[in-house]
């Protein structure tokens, strides 16, 4: 479980990028209402959707958030931390040399 501090003003949550929400379990003991959790890999929002079916306060969203507005092409890579609206870079598949792209959505 993840340890952080909230400040008293906070009231809800928008977890962009919550993975498998580890950080959920906090946000309900803080008793933030809503607590909305964007999250783009598949796997992640099977878990985060049981979060979602117990507790009326938390809702999933599927979704990739990038500061430009319109659409944008998502890779999803071999490497599903790895994934995102950037194409692969020289550096990153050097860092990385079996990273493929396995979809672009």
């Amino acid at each position: 479980m993840s340890s952080f501090s909230i400040p008293k003003a906070v009231t809800h949550v928008v977890h962009i990028g919550a993975g498998t929400g580890t950080d959920v379990t906090s946000y309900l003991a803080a008793g933030l209402d809503p607590i909305v959790l964007v999250e783009t890999d598949a796997n992640a929002l099977t878990h985060l959707s049981d979060f979602e079916r117990q507790h009326p306060t938390v809702r999933v969203v599927e979704a990739a958030v990038s500061a430009h507005g319109g659409a944008s092409v998502f890779h999803r890579f071999n490497f599903p931390d790895l994934s995102g609206l950037k194409a692969p870079t020289d550096a990153l598949t050097r860092l990385f040399p079996g990273l493929k792209v396995v979809a672009q959505e």
